[in-house]
C-alpha cells in the first residue's frame, strides 16, 4: 500500500483518502496541525507534540478521540509502507462535517488525518521583512490551525523581494516569528533572544525544548535588536535550527558561535 495515510485509526490508499466538502476544515479553516520528525524509529519529541496539540483541540473545543500510542504506531506504519528512515510527518486534526454558517454543530465529529514525507534537507535562508502582522492574540497566533494564509501571504511577500523565509513583527512594530519558524536573535554580546507567545510567536515543541535548557531566553526584540543582530537563527520540529545568510539584503554570521552551539546542542538534545 505504498503512499498510504492514516485516517481515524485505519490506513487507507492515496487515492482513498479523504474528508467531506462540508469539513469545517475545508470550508472554515477550523482545525490544527503538527509536523513532526521520524529518525531513530520514533517520532522527535512527541510527548511535547501531544501536549500541544491536546492543549489547542482543548481551548477550541475540537474532540481528539485519540490515543498517543495510536498515533506513534500510525507513524511506524507509515514510515515503513513508504520506505523512510527519516520522514516529516502531519498530524491533521479537523472540525469535521458542519452545516452552513459558523456556529458548530451540537455533536461534532472531528476527523485526524496523519500523512508522511521525506524529510527535505534544508538550508541556510534569506529572510525578508514584510507587511503582514502576527495578531498575538488571535487564535491563528496562538495555535497551529489551518488557517495558515497570513503565513502563505507573508511568504509569497519575502520571496516577491527575494527573500527565502519572512520576517514578521507584530502590531508594535518588533519581531515575532518566521512563517514557518521561530526567531532566534544573536546580540553582539552573545545572547539568544527570542519573542514570547506574548509578542506573537508560536509556541513552537523546539522552541521550547531550547527555552527548557537554558539555550535562548525570552525577550522584547525591536526593530534596532533586528538592526543590530550578528546572527538569527530559526527553528522548528523539521529543521532543528539553521542559520539565516541575511537579513533585507544584509548579511549575518552563518558561523556564530552561539549559533553554532545551539544546533549542535538541539541535534542531540532528546
Amino acid at each position: 500500500m505504498t503512499g498510504a495515510v492514516w485516517i481515524d485509526g485505519a490506513l487507507r490508499p492515496l487515492q482513498d483518502a479523504a474528508v467531506s466538502v462540508a469539513d469545517r476544515g475545508l470550508t472554515l479553516g477550523e482545525g490544527l496541525f503538527e509536523t513532526m520528525r521520524w529518525e531513530a524509529g520514533a517520532i522527535r519529541r512527541f510527548p511535547a507534540h501531544w501536549a500541544r496539540l491536546s492543549a489547542a483541540a482543548a481551548a477550541l473545543g475540537l474532540p481528539l478521540d485519540a490515543a498517543p500510542g495510536a498515533i506513534h504506531a500510525a507513524a511506524q506504519a507509515l514510515v515503513a509502507d513508504h520506505g523512510l528512515e527519516r520522514a516529516a510527518l502531519r498530524l491533521t486534526l479537523t472540525g469535521g462535517q458542519g452545516p452552513r454558517g459558523l456556529a458548530p454543530p451540537a455533536h461534532r465529529r472531528t476527523h485526524l488525518l496523519l500523512a508522511a514525507a521525506p524529510l527535505a534537507p534544508q538550508g541556510p535562508v534569506r529572510l525578508a521583512s514584510v507587511g503582514i502582522r502576527r495578531n498575538p492574540g488571535a487564535p491563528t497566533a496562538l495555535f497551529k490551525t489551518l488557517s495558515y494564509l497570513d503565513q502563505v501571504a507573508a511568504l509569497a511577500e519575502a520571496r516577491a523581494a527575494g527573500g527565502d523565509e519572512a520576517l514578521m513583527l507584530n502590531p508594535a512594530g518588533r519581531a515575532a516569528s518566521a512563517a514557518a519558524a521561530t526567531l532566534i536573535v544573536i546580540t553582539a554580546a552573545g545572547d539568544a533572544l527570542t519573542p514570547s507567545v506574548a509578542e506573537g510567536a508560536l509556541p513552537g515543541v523546539t522552541r521550547g525544548a531550547l527555552l527548557a535548557a537554558g539555550l535562548v531566553r525570552e525577550a522584547l526584540v525591536t526593530a534596532r535588536d533586528l538592526a543590530d543582530a550578528v546572527a538569527i537563527g530559526l527553528s522548528n520540529a523539521l529543521t532543528g535550527v539553521r542559520p539565516a545568510l541575511s537579513l533585507d539584503g544584509r548579511a549575518l554570521a552563518t558561523d556564530h558561535p552561539t549559533l553554532t552551539a545551539l544546533i549542535a546542542a538541539e541535534l542531540s538534545s532528546a
